[in-house]
């Protein structure tokens, strides 16, 4: 699997999702899948990608938001959105944020503004970089200030 992705031949990208959404195999060969698909970088793999942010595993998870992250296709935005908002596991949220600003989409603005709020300071710490590789805005993790410039520019046809 590990070699599948060192050569990035998109003849890989169906027998490595098929790895992927297996639930009888071994959890790191099903990990170095998600890996091999980000290197590979086929937008093909995004689809599975999302539906591996549903596995019960919260590192599977994370790695799955990492390499949506890299592979940067704009329709994992709202299902990495849905996943920022959820009661998950902090690191889950965290690489949530770092995703959404890897894929640099101004529809992740808010939500990462809200993030701002969560209890877990790596979280907010990681929205405020999110949201400053999106707007080109630095107002650090200051949610306030955030929101002031969110409400005075979000209308607005190119705020970032």
């Amino acid at each position: 699997v590990k070699s599948l992705g060192k050569m990035k031949d998109k003849r890989a990208v169906e027998p490595l999702i098929r790895i992927l959404k297996d639930p009888d195999e071994y959890y790191h060969i099903r990990v170095e899948a998600v890996i091999a698909l980000e290197r590979i970088g086929d937008k093909q793999a995004v689809r599975p990608l999302i539906e591996a942010l549903k596995d019960k595993d919260i590192w599977f998870r994370q790695f799955a938001l990492k390499s949506l992250g890299e592979i940067g296709d704009d329709s994992a935005v709202d299902p990495i959105i849905d996943v920022i908002k959820a009661p998950d596991e902090w690191l889950v949220r965290k690489q949530a944020a770092e995703a959404l600003g890897k894929i640099g989409d101004a529809g992740a603005v808010e939500p990462l503004i809200q993030a701002l709020e969560d209890i877990m300071e790596e979280v907010r710490s990681e929205a405020a970089g999110a949201l400053k590789k999106i707007t080109q805005k630095e107002f650090g993790e200051d949610y306030s200030k955030w929101r002031k410039w969110w409400e005075e520019n979000h209308e607005k046809d190119s705020f970032c």
